[in-house]
């Protein structure tokens, strides 16, 4: 076993951990007992010197903690309050993402809400967790990340569409803690509660977002603007025309509109070339390089093609650095472990999945 790819084993067995899961019940004292005993041996193996041993316990132990992490996710979910799904009355939450605008003939802008209680009709009220999407149909109105909301309406239960070898819905929901959806179609029933200061590095993110946006709209048209921003950051697709992304798509080239390597591999670029100009080592330019690139992953939004081009990114430009091939190799494996670590339903992140193992010359099945 090659090294340089040990973090892409890691990812494989944290892999089949969670798909085994899937299929087998255990409780979590058995899990952990099971860590122990994989981690026991281990550590035998390397006193007494049998190399086989530690990487078959290893391997063991990775799967154990697949299975764990699954296990774990699944019982904070079964934490949520999901009773509520069906239930009327006053929600009172805080916006945790900046809002999906849809400007069309129906317009609305979806809000992900993280629930902190609701109240009913007679007055009762009760501590609630979990988040829901929540419908506003007056486009015009916009609250802020952190912003803090009451809600009147019901909550309707999520439709789950039956998508079979491509992305399990259920699951990913579930990752998110998301219950359901109410839909406000009165202005009145939305009623902004101040702010909370939560959620304070999305909302720096959206500020920034929101300042670089007025920048460049005194020197684009209203059309291109979305583009523009779409292609900085990712996201805004919803408000950009059906046309453009008709033709964005037709070209084969829609996958510019995402984050992807490519924009670090830019971000990198630049520096190491303004360094050179500036008559500064390689060593010096790698800090401020990979601090902007950090920068502009939250500005981003963290999510997860944006985490695994960072970690790519970094982790390949320290490899050159270091003139270490083994890191270059590692620049694959890493981020994959950490998206799966992150997340225990893997089906609900295939098509990053997809992305490490074409690199590899290997296809997922449809």
């Amino acid at each position: 076993m090659k090294r340089k790819y040990i973090f892409l084993w890691c990812a494989s067995f944290l892999a089949a951990g969670i798909f085994f899961a899937s299929f087998f019940e255990f409780s979590l004292f058995g899990g952990g007992l099971f860590l122990f005993l994989s981690l026991m041996g281990i550590l035998s193996g390397r006193v007494f010197g049998k190399t086989g041993a530690v990487w078959v316990c290893g391997a063991l132990f990775l799967c154990a903690a697949g299975a764990v992490r699954m296990e774990i996710a699944e019982e904070i979910w079964r934490q949520q309050s999901q009773y509520i799904v069906g239930s009327e009355g006053t929600f009172c939450g805080i916006v945790a993402e900046e809002p999906l605008v849809d400007k069309g003939e129906d317009g609305y802008a979806r809000y992900l809400i993280d629930l902190r209680k609701i109240r009913y009709a007679d007055g009762e009220e009760k501590s609630i967790s979990g988040t829901v999407y929540l419908y506003d149909f007056a486009v015009e109105n916009k609250y802020p990340v952190g912003t803090a909301l009451e809600a009147e309406g019901k909550l309707r239960p999520l439709r789950l569409y039956k998508n079979p070898g491509k992305i399990d819905l259920e699951k990913r929901y579930e990752s998110g803690h998301l219950l359901g959806r109410i839909y406000s179609k009165e202005n009145n029933r939305i009623r902004p509660a101040g702010e909370t200061g939560e959620y304070r590095v999305t909302r720096w993110a959206e500020t920034m977002r929101e300042r670089l946006a007025y920048f460049f709209a005194s020197y684009m048209d209203p059309v291109r603007l979305p583009v523009l921003m779409t292609l900085l950051f990712g996201g805004h697709y919803s408000e950009i025309p059906k046309d453009i992304i008709h033709s964005f798509s037709v070209t084969g080239i829609i996958h510019i509109l995402s984050v992807s390597g490519s924009h670090i591999a830019l971000l990198f670029g630049f520096l190491y070339f303004l360094g050179k100009w500036l008559g500064l080592s390689m060593k010096v330019t790698v800090v401020p390089a990979v601090l902007l690139v950090l920068v502009y992953a939250a500005m981003s939004g963290f999510v997860p093609p944006v985490i695994r081009a960072s970690l790519m990114g970094i982790l390949a430009v320290i490899g050159v650095l270091l003139e270490r091939g083994q890191w270059r190799g590692c620049s694959c494996g890493t981020p994959i472990s950490f998206l799966i670590s992150a997340s225990s339903f893997p089906s609900a992140r295939r098509q990053e999945y997809c992305f490490f193992m074409n690199r590899f010359g290997m296809r997922l099945p449809d």
